[in-house]
């Protein structure tokens, strides 16, 4: 035997071997796309939501609408705005009538992390707080109840989250990162 015959059915053994794994790893990625999981909450499918009365529809979507504009005024970020607006999200949120809705909001502190949002030089603290808030409002809301307009988004460089209006704004909107305010991607 000759071993450079050796080395050359190694090689192809190698390289077929890892043809297949990448060919598995896109298999996954394509298939398992819908999830883009990164680890995080993720929205059920409708098929799963349970329905809502008329009403709390109605002061969800109204809260949702308040949160598009704390969401603009995280991705302006004026310091000023971002504080008035986390107010008025939170007398919104207040306003549900659904005690099952109210109660999770409180037990999961969505108003602690409301609240804390505050005047400040260093805007990290605020945009991790506008990250809970957001997987929360994703977690107690969205996943249960079909507000098909609204779906909770992602982005990988900056590991925050948050929701958006996919009608409104078809193009991501990253309210964290001013350099790359198009990076991230529905979840």
């Amino acid at each position: 035997m000759c071993p450079d015959c050796d080395k050359k059915i190694s090689f192809k053994k190698f390289f077929v071997t890892l043809s297949l794994v990448v060919a598995s790893l896109f298999a996954l990625k394509t298939f398992g796309s819908e999830s883009h999981d990164h680890g995080k909450v993720m929205k059920k499918e409708n098929s799963q939501t349970k329905q809502l009365d008329k009403d709390s529809k109605a002061q969800i979507l109204k809260s949702l609408k308040t949160y598009e504009k704390l969401h603009d005024a995280y991705y302006a970020y004026d310091n000023s705005k971002v504080v008035s607006e986390s107010k008025k999200l939170t007398q919104s949120l207040e306003a549900i009538s659904n005690k099952d809705i109210q109660s999770k909001l409180k037990s999961e502190n969505v108003y602690t992390f409301l609240n804390a949002i505050k005047m400040t030089d260093n805007r990290t603290v605020n945009d991790s707080l506008l990250d809970n808030v957001s997987k929360k409002l994703n977690e107690i809301i969205l996943s249960k109840y079909d507000l098909s307009d609204y779906n909770l988004y992602y982005c990988p460089m900056v590991k925050k989250h948050w929701l958006q209006n996919s009608k409104k704004m078809a193009k991501v909107h990253n309210p964290y990162a001013p350099d790359m305010k198009s990076c991230g991607s529905q979840m």
